[in-house]
């Protein structure tokens, strides 16, 4: 911004002078930028944090709060929810305008997005994957500075995640063939696990209600959608015995079997 100003004199006392200029602008807004997307393990919930609140008489002032005290913004807490899809995000404006963020979500292989939650202040979301189903999706985070902005001059900025595995199924777990009894107490029992939309994960057995242990699959690893389990076990004492089988996917979900022998 330059000005000038030409002053001439009358010759009378005093002669001509400046004794104040202002000069108001407003300045050129800049589009904010959503900078990074991190999306957090499946289960893995955000919660907002209590935050310190800033006294109204600054805001009523208009008054910027950080002049008078840094504002210390409180991450979110995390805690852990079955089945639950969070990510953070990190945005900025370079105008320092107060942010606003939608969120929105399309399968892989699809072209559209779907509005899963606007006008958000926070720099987070969670979401319930079961309410998506299982597949694969992307999430796109869009900010704006509307808020301190007039209507027409708000600008946005956006960013979309990589692609993210809803998987809300359990594996299915079958007890396959029928158990085999040895006369010196050995129970032989062969179990297959099965997972729709992801990997099997582990997979642990309990005899009789006891305390579970890790079980390995057939081939040593449980690294496939479909894992067997050949399991050679000792149960004491005659009667009945309950053989009982839990797999778990990389989500989290757990599923199960149990078979019933009699020795």
């Amino acid at each position: 911004m330059q000005w000038r100003a030409v002053l001439r004199s009358t010759g009378q006392s005093g002669g001509a002078r400046v004794e104040d200029v202002s000069l108001a602008y407003l300045p050129r807004n800049v589009a904010p930028e959503v900078t990074q997307i991190q999306v957090l393990p499946v289960g893995v919930a955000l919660q907002p944090a209590v935050q310190i609140p800033v006294d109204p008489n600054i805001e009523a002032s208009g008054l910027d709060p950080a002049l008078v005290g840094a504002v210390v913004q409180i991450p979110p807490r995390r805690l852990f929810q079955r089945g639950a899809v969070s990510f953070q995000w990190q945005a900025e404006d370079r105008n320092g305008d107060q942010l606003e963020y939608s969120v929105y979500y399309r399968p892989v292989g699809e072209s559209t997005f779907h509005l899963l939650k606007e006008k958000l202040r926070e720099n987070f979301f969670s979401i319930d994957g079961a309410t998506l189903g299982d597949g694969r999706y992307v999430f796109k985070v869009v900010a704006s500075d509307a808020p301190e902005n007039s209507l027409g001059q708000a600008l946005t900025g956006e960013r979309v995640s990589e692609p993210v595995d809803v998987d809300s199924t359990p594996p299915v777990v079958r007890a396959a063939g029928e158990p085999q009894v040895t006369a010196d107490g050995h129970v032989r029992v062969r179990f297959t696990v099965e997972d729709a939309s992801g990997m099997v994960r582990r997979a642990d057995v309990s005899v009789d209600s006891g305390e579970w242990r890790a079980i390995f699959p057939e081939d040593g690893i449980a690294d496939s959608p479909r894992e067997s389990y050949a399991l050679d076990l000792v149960v004491a004492g005659a009667g009945e015995h309950t053989i009982s089988l839990r797999a778990f996917d990389g989500s989290g979900n757990v599923g199960s079997a149990r078979v019933v022998v009699r020795r």
